[in-house]
C-alpha cells in the first residue's frame, strides 16, 4: 500500500522504520520485532565513511525493491518524487517510503547526505558498475557510494563529470581511492542553505564543509561549498573582486598551470593543496573560450567561486579542458586580483545629487557611506536609526542607501508616483557611483514604504533591499526583511551582512572610468561641466554608446547624453543648456531655460532646440515645470488650440507649487520676458504661458 502524507504517517517513518548507526542512519519497513533479523544492519554499523559526510542505507524489506531503477525517471512534485513505470505495487510502496523519509530531512541535512548501497551475506561477489549507481542516484536524488572493490568492470560510459573518489578523508584521486562516488543527475535542493539566517551558516562552517561536492544545477555545476554558505564566508572576496580572465593567468606570482583530468581530480588537487587559493581554467567541450575561477582551501571547506557573477562557479556539463594552479602560501590575493588597467586604485570621488545627504562616510577616501534620500528625523527617518545603520555599514564596509517616506506636500500626495520616482532615480545615482569604484552592490534600506518600484530598481544594479516586515508592530518596535534571509530586529554588523552576502555584481553596470565620472556629475557647477567637456570631450563622445547598455531608467543619464549631443555645435544650443542646469541647482530652484534666444531662431532650428532643452530637463533634477513651458511653448508655436496647449501646463500641476520658490518664481521670468520681447509673437507667447501657469489648478 501507498502511505499518505500525514504528520502521523512521517512520525511512524521517523520513530520505528529509522535505526541511527554510526555514520548516519538505517532504513527498513519491517515490523519493528523483526530488527535483529536485519543482516543489512551490522554491515551499516562498519562500514567505511568520508569524513563530515551523513549516509542512509536500506535494509530488510528495502534492499531488494530499491535495486530494481528499472523505474529510476522520477517526476518531482511538491518535493516528492513519485516513481514512474513498470513497479509492482510492492516495489513502489518502498519507494513511497523512502521518498516520504527524505521529505522529512531538513535540505541542509540532505546536502550532506551519502546513499550506501548494503549487499549482505553470501554476497561478496556482487559488483555494481557505474551505470548501476548513476541510475541509483537518479533515483534517490542523492549521491551514491560503494568501496572500489565493489565497482564492476564494464557497463555503460556515464560522464566523468559526475564522478569523484574519496579516502575517508576527503576526495581522492583515483590511484589512492578506498570509495567511488556517482552524483545525481538532479538533487532536492541545490542551495539548501539560501534562507537560513547567519547563525544557521556560521554553525554549518564551524567544522568544515565536507569536501568533494559536485551538484547540478541550470547550466553547469557547481564544485565544494554550497552557494549561500560560499557567499557567506568569502562575501569580501566577492564583493571586492573582479571577473578574472585568462590574462590572469599569466602574471607574476601564478605559477604554471596543471592539467587534471576531471572535476573529481580537481576537487582532490585542491582539497590537498597547500596553499589557500587556487586559479582554475576550465573550457567546456567545444567552446572557444575558457573561464577563470578562483577556489578557496580553508579550516571552512573548499569553495569554487566566480568573481564576475559574485557567487559560487557554474561549471560547464562536460568539460574538455581543466587547468589548475595553486598560489603560493604568502600570495594576497587582492593584490594579485587588483585590475591592472585601474588608475592607481584610488576611488573616485562620489557626488551626492540634491536630495541626498551624506549622514556618514567610511573607507579609503570615504568612498563608501550611508546616503540618506527623504526626510531626517521628526517623520523622516530617525536618528537612532541611522546610527545603528552607520555602525554596522562601517564594520562590514559596505554603502547603505536609505530611502526615507515621500515628502507629504500637495505636490506629492497629488501625484504619489512622480515623487517616487525621484526618490528612485537619486537613489539610482548613488549606487551607480558606488558600483563605479568596484565596490559591492550597495543595501538599499526602504524605510519609507515606497513600493516595488525600488525593488525593481535594486535588482536591476544587484543590491539587495531591507524592508519592514510584516506583523513588526509599531515604530518602535520595527522588524526588517530581505528577501532571502529571516526577519531581524537588531540592525546590526552581523544582521547586515546577512542581507549585504546577497548583493549580485552586475558587471553591465561599470563602465570606463572617464565616463563614470562624467556620469556622476550633478550639473550644478557650470564651470565643472565646462571644464571637464573641454578636456574629454571627444572621449566622452567616443564613449557614449555605453549609456544606453547601463541598466539604468532612462531617464538618469538623459540629459548627460543629450550635452555630449549638443557639444561642439555653434548655434549657442550647449551654453543654453549648461547654463539653464547650472540655474535649476539640481531641481531646488525654479528655473527655465534662455526662452527668448530660442524663439529668435527659424522655426526648423527652434522645433529642434525646445526637444534639445527638454532632454536636458531629465535627470536627478527632474524639472517637469521647465518640461511643462517648454512642450506648452512647442506646441503654441506649432498652431496647436489653446485648449491643448493650456493641457500641456494643466498636466504638470505637481511640478508648479504655489507660494514662495515655486510658480510664481517662473510667472515672473515669463513676465520678465515678455517685457523684453522684440515681436508680437515672443509677447503673446510669453503671456500665454504666464496665464496658464498662473491659472494652473
Amino acid at each position: 500500500m501507498t502511505l499518505p502524507l500525514t504528520s502521523r504517517t512521517m512520525d511512524a517513518i521517523c520513530l520505528e522504520h529509522v535505526v541511527p548507526t554510526s555514520t548516519g542512519n538505517h532504513v527498513f519497513n519491517a515490523p519493528p520485532s523483526s530488527m535483529a533479523q536485519d543482516t543489512l544492519l551490522g554491515e551499516a554499523q562498519q562500514m567505511l565513511s568520508v569524513d563530515k559526510y551523513a549516509y542512509v542505507s536500506f535494509g530488510i524489506g528495502m534492499r531488494d525493491a530499491l535495486t530494481d531503477t528499472s523505474a529510476a525517471t522520477t517526476l518531482w512534485e511538491d518535493g516528492i518524487a513519485r516513481p514512474t513505470g513498470a513497479l509492482s505495487p510492492e516495489k513502489g510502496s518502498v519507494r513511497a517510503l523512502m521518498y516520504q523519509y527524505f521529505r522529512g530531512i531538513p535540505a541542509e541535512a540532505l546536502d550532506r547526505l551519502v546513499e550506501r548501497p548494503l549487499f549482505g551475506r553470501g554476497q561478496e561477489d556482487v559488483r555494481m558498475s557505474l551505470a548501476d549507481l548513476a541510475a541509483r542516484a537518479d533515483m534517490m536524488g542523492l549521491p551514491v557510494e560503494i568501496p572500489i572493490e565493489r565497482l564492476a568492470d564494464g557497463g555503460e560510459p556515464i560522464p566523468s563529470s559526475r564522478i569523484v573518489h574519496f579516502d575517508t578523508s576527503g576526495p581522492a584521486t583515483p590511484a589512492n581511492a578506498t570509495l567511488i562516488r556517482v552524483e545525481p543527475a538532479r538533487v532536492w535542493d541545490a542551495n539548501p542553505f539560501v534562507t537560513t539566517g547567519p547563525d544557521v551558516r556560521a554553525e554549518a562552517l564551524k567544522d568544515g564543509y565536507p569536501g568533494g561536492r559536485i551538484v547540478p544545477v541550470d547550466g553547469g555545476k557547481r564544485l565544494g561549498m554550497a552557494s549561500a554558505l560560499a557567499e557567506f564566508q568569502h562575501a569580501d572576496l566577492l564583493r571586492d573582486g573582479r571577473a578574472l580572465t585568462g590574462n590572469d593567468l599569466t602574471r607574476d606570482g601564478v605559477p604554471p598551470l596543471t592539467p587534471v583530468a576531471t572535476y573529481g581530480d580537481l576537487l582532490a588537487h585542491v582539497a590537498g593543496a597547500d596553499g589557500t587559493y587556487s586559479l582554475i581554467e576550465v573550457r567546456a567541450d567545444g567552446a572557444a573560450d575558457s573561464q577563470v575561477f578562483v577556489a578557496v582551501h580553508d579550516a571552512a571547506g573548499d569553495a569554487f567561486l566566480d568573481l564576475g557573477t559574485g557567487t559560487t562557479a557554474v561549471f560547464p556539463d562536460l568539460p574538455e579542458q581543466i587547468r589548475v594552479s595553486t598560489l603560493p602560501v604568502d600570495t594576497v590575493l587582492a593584490d594579485l586580483l587588483r585590475d591592472p588597467a585601474a588608475t592607481g586604485g584610488v576611488p573616485a570621488q562620489i557626488l551626492p545629487p540634491p536630495g541626498v545627504t551624506r549622514t556618514h562616510t567610511f573607507g579609503a577616501g570615504g568612498s563608501r557611506s550611508v546616503d540618506l534620500v527623504g526626510g531626517f528625523g521628526g517623520p523622516g527617518v530617525p536618528k537612532d536609526v541611522l546610527d545603528k545603520l552607520s555602525v554596522a555599514a562601517e564594520a562590514i564596509g559596505q554603502s547603505v542607501i536609505v530611502i526615507g517616506p515621500p515628502p507629504r506636500d500637495k505636490w506629492s500626495r497629488r501625484h504619489p508616483e512622480r515623487a517616487e520616482k525621484r526618490f528612485l532615480l537619486r537613489a539610482e545615482h548613488m549606487a551607480f557611483q558606488h558600483l563605479q569604484n568596484r565596490e559591492p552592490a550597495p543595501i538599499i534600506f526602504n524605510y519609507g514604504g515606497v513600493s516595488t518600484a525600488l525593488d525593481r530598481m535594486a535588482e536591476k544594479w544587484g543590491s539587495p533591499v531591507i524592508q519592514q516586515s510584516m506583523g513588526g508592530g509599531l515604530d518602535f518596535d520595527r522588524k526588517w526583511a530581505a528577501a532571502g534571509v529571516p526577519p531581524f530586529k537588531d540592525l546590526t554588523g552581523e544582521t547586515l551582512k546577512a542581507v549585504g552576502d546577497l548583493q549580485r555584481a552586475n558587471t553591465a553596470a561599470t563602465v570606463e572610468p572617464e565616463l563614470a565620472s562624467y556620469l556622476s556629475m550633478t550639473f550644478d557647477n557650470p564651470a565643472a561641466v565646462r571644464e571637464k567637456l573641454a578636456t574629454d570631450g571627444s572621449s566622452l563622445k567616443a564613449l557614449q554608446h555605453r549609456i544606453a547598455g547601463l541598466p539604468a531608467d532612462p531617464e538618469l543619464f538623459r540629459a548627460h547624453s543629450k550635452l555630449l549631443d549638443l557639444l561642439g555645435r555653434e548655434d549657442g544650443s550647449f551654453d543654453r543648456a549648461v547654463e539653464y542646469l547650472a540655474s535649476a541647482k539640481g531641481g531646488t530652484v525654479p528655473a527655465l531655460p534662455d526662452l527668448p534666444s530660442v524663439l529668435k531662431q527659424a522655426p526648423e532650428a527652434r522645433a529642434g532646440a525646445l526637444e534639445d532643452l527638454k532632454a536636458v530637463t531629465y535627470g536627478t533634477h527632474d524639472d517637469g515645470a521647465a518640461r511643462a513651458v517648454l512642450d506648452a511653448v512647442q506646441k503654441r508655436l506649432a498652431g496647436e488650440s489653446e485648449e491643448v496647449v493650456k493641457k500641456a501646463i494643466y498636466d504638470n500641476s505637481v511640478y508648479l507649487p504655489e507660494g514662495p520658490g515655486g510658480r510664481a518664481d517662473i510667472v515672473r521670468t515669463l513676465q520678465g520676458w515678455r517685457d523684453g520681447a522684440s515681436t508680437a509673437q515672443e509677447r503673446a507667447v510669453f503671456d500665454e504661458m504666464a496665464i496658464w501657469v498662473t491659472t494652473c489648478p
